[in-house]
């Protein structure tokens, strides 16, 4: 079994695949993430001093951009991948007749009825759109409110929103560290500059604070036909962005 692994949780992904892998009398091999490596090699250290057979083990630590070779080896019988979508296509076409196991992508709606309690949802959309800086696959993305309550809840996820303090994440008082690397927030401001280009409105944040660093950032669209041509709506952008609109039906906010 290949287990490749993501960034966001590398010590947590690799145990899991290491084990289900294992108890079935599988060798394992892992390809840890290029961005923060020292998780999974730390618990290779560990597997290494309970006597797990060395032959059984291997830590791959290449880029991805050079694991084609190693994904289509023959060899290899299950691949168990955690990534993004655009990156587990890739994976599925070059890897050959295997067994897959794929957790690829996310970004999930937040949907608030009328009913709601409007502050408990307001925490718990900005807790979901900011931890991990918006770097997980369950991230909220998109939220839909119905219109009795749209604007309400709007206010109050700005204020909530304003309350977040970003910095160094080993420090107490701070709620949002940085991204992984620039291009993560390279990425985002070109999502921010698409919504505005068709007509999202930057109700809060979208300001680049450093290389790392960017404002979790609320986006308004009124015009739903053009929801749907965004980026930030179209393709999961792992940074804390969402766009905000409403609905009329609980019909339409699931189509």
């Amino acid at each position: 079994v290949l287990g490749i692994v993501p960034f966001n949780y590398p010590l947590f992904d690799t145990v899991n695949k290491f084990v289900y892998s294992i108890i079935a009398g599988n060798a394992f091999l892992v390809k840890p993430p290029s961005a923060d490596p020292l998780p999974v090699l730390l618990f290779a250290k560990l597997v290494q001093e309970a006597g797990f057979p060395e032959k059984a083990f291997s830590v791959l630590t290449i880029p991805g951009k050079e694991s084609d070779k190693l994904v289509s080896d023959r060899r290899i019988n299950v691949i168990s991948f955690t990534g993004s979508t655009n990156t587990g296509i890739k994976v599925l076409s070059i890897a050959g007749v295997k067994q897959f196991i794929m957790e690829m992508g996310g970004g999930n709606p937040a949907i608030v009825l009328n009913d709601a309690d409007i502050d408990l949802s307001a925490s718990k959309i900005v807790f979901g759109i900011t931890s991990y800086s918006g770097q997980r696959c369950d991230a909220i993305k998109l939220i839909l409110a119905e219109k009795a309550i749209y604007e309400e809840l709007k206010n109050k996820i700005i204020n909530e929103l304003s309350k977040v303090k970003l910095g160094n994440p080993w420090e107490d008082a701070i709620d949002m560290g940085p991204l992984i690397e620039p291009s993560s927030v390279d990425e985002m401001v070109e999502a921010i500059e698409d919504s505005k280009k068709l007509g999202g409105k930057v109700i809060y944040g979208g300001n680049r604070l450093g290389s790392t660093y960017i404002e979790p950032t609320l986006i308004e669209v009124e015009n739903k036909e053009k929801l749907f041509e965004m980026k930030a709506y179209k393709e999961e952008i792992f940074a804390p962005i969402a766009l905000i609109t409403n609905f009329e039906k609980d019909d339409e906010a699931i189509e």
